[in-house]
């Protein structure tokens, strides 16, 4: 799905979408006929993989880490999302839950240390364990 957020860009969803799942079911077939594979995970299966599990995924709040948190979710995952800016995590947050999903918002900046270890703890307090982290959210590089 696409989850671009300016107003321009929700018209042009559609579009990426179809695009998105042409090139799918393209490389899809291509993939299958290059290495011999023979069953690619129905979303079915996937659900079944991440049922339960817990993701806690950095810069969740917007771009690419919100779409995989709330790809993450769909497929059954209790997804944490973290970053500075609290606002966006819980509009995230709120968009899962209100598609049956559990959520948590962890504000951190990712570049102190204390606030990450401050996170992992809260995200291992509400859903009882780790078992996937995706480090997404973008932090400056000093030249």
């Amino acid at each position: 799905m696409c989850y671009l957020e300016s107003k321009q860009s929700r018209r042009l969803c559609p579009f990426f979408n179809l695009i998105v799942r042409q090139l799918s079911n393209y490389i899809i077939v291509n993939l299958k006929s290059l290495v011999g594979i023979t069953k690619i995970k129905e979303d079915k299966e996937m659900k079944q993989s991440y049922k339960g599990k817990s993701v806690w995924i950095t810069g969740g709040g917007s771009g690419l880490g919100r779409a995989m948190a709330l790809r993450y979710s769909h497929l059954g995952a209790r997804v944490s999302v973290s970053g500075r800016r609290a606002d966006r995590l819980e509009e995230t947050v709120k968009e899962i839950e209100t598609q049956g999903g559990s959520g948590l918002t962890v504000p951190c900046d990712v570049v102190q240390e204390q606030q990450v270890v401050s996170a992992v703890g809260q995200v291992i307090k509400r859903f009882g364990s780790l078992d996937v982290a995706v480090a997404n959210a973008a932090f400056p590089l000093k030249g």
